[in-house]
Parts: C-alpha cells; sequence; structure tokens
C-alpha cells in the first residue's frame, strides 16, 4: 500500500494530465498537450514538430495510461492510475527506460542535452500547471544547482516522483508542489 503523500503526488500527476477536467485521463488529453506544445513553439497544427509531438503524446498514452485503464472504458480514473502505479512497484519496478526519456526530449527543445528555466516554464504552461510555480521546481530539481537540469537529474526526479516515497526527495515536486 503506497502512503497518503505517495498517492498524493499521483493523483497531481493525473490531474495535470484531465486537460479537459473531467476527472478522467484519456487519448484526447495527451493530443491536447502536443497541441499546446506546439503552439508555444510557435507551430500550426499539422506541421512537421506538431505531428511528431502527436506521434509521442499518443505513445505515451498507449504505452503507459491505456494499460492502467482497468474498465477499458478508454479512460483512466485517479484510482486506477494509482493502482497501476502500485502494481508496477509491487513488482519492483524503480525507474523507468522509456517515458522520463522521452519526455526529457520533448521539453528539451533546443535539443542541447539540458532543460533550462525557459523550457521547463514552458513544461509547465504545456501542461496547464502554473508557470509561477516553474522557478522553485526548476531549482529544486536542478540538484547541481549549474542552472540547468540535465537528462540524469530529470531521470532521477521523475523516478523519484513515481516510484518512491522519500519525504525530502526533490523529485516530489516534479508536477508542482505535494501536500499530505
Amino acid at each position: 500500500m503506497l502512503s497518503d503523500r505517495h498517492q498524493a503526488k499521483l493523483k497531481i500527476h493525473h490531474r495535470v494530465l484531465d486537460w479537459d477536467t473531467s476527472g478522467l485521463v484519456g487519448k484526447d488529453d495527451f493530443e491536447q498537450i502536443a497541441v499546446n506544445f506546439a503552439k508555444l513553439r510557435g507551430e500550426e497544427a499539422g506541421s512537421p514538430t506538431h505531428k511528431d509531438l502527436l506521434t509521442k503524446f499518443r505513445s505515451i498514452w498507449t504505452t503507459f495510461w491505456e494499460p492502467a485503464d482497468a474498465s477499458k472504458d478508454g479512460n483512466v480514473t485517479s484510482d486506477e492510475f494509482v493502482a497501476s502505479i502500485t502494481a508496477a512497484i509491487d513488482a519492483g519496478v524503480r525507474s523507468d527506460d522509456t517515458l522520463l526519456p522521452m519526455l526529457f526530449d520533448i521539453i528539451d527543445a533546443d535539443g542541447s542535452g539540458q532543460i533550462s528555466l525557459d523550457e521547463h516554464q514552458q513544461f509547465f504552461e504545456a501542461f496547464g500547471i502554473d508557470v509561477a510555480l516553474s522557478p522553485d521546481v526548476f531549482r529544486r530539481l536542478d540538484t547541481d544547482d549549474d542552472g540547468s537540469i540535465s537528462r540524469e537529474e530529470f531521470l532521477e526526479a521523475g523516478a523519484k516522483f513515481f516510484f518512491f516515497d522519500d519525504e525530502d526527495a526533490p523529485g516530489n515536486h516534479f508536477w508542482g508542489p505535494v501536500e499530505g
């Protein structure tokens, strides 16, 4: 059983992905986030960048979220999501070799191998997270204090967010502040 804090973190993530605020996460929510990223990068719907983002976000849906849809109704409730992560943790999963690296590459718009504060703010904006929270979260994830988030820092923070319940882990705030 996950702690209340761990469940709260996962429910924050679910809420962030619930773009249409229906209480459910579906494929359409991921498609909207792809549109948001494209617009923030000055790209029109249907552009090569938009199509690439759409492909990546659809892959995230099919690979990670659709399997969590226990009711097979095309949507994932927060309870279904928490149950799927609980099952992964119970099975010994402690990191992710696909989702987090793909997300890093999406956020790292200039391909520098580092996420700048501007890129982090764009990430928050694309996901509908209050951009005013970005500088604090960015500072927490930039554990070596060099002014950017490396791939290693990002992957470590993401793994700590999803798979661990360490009260002091910088990754706890990966998707914004956590209470509980």
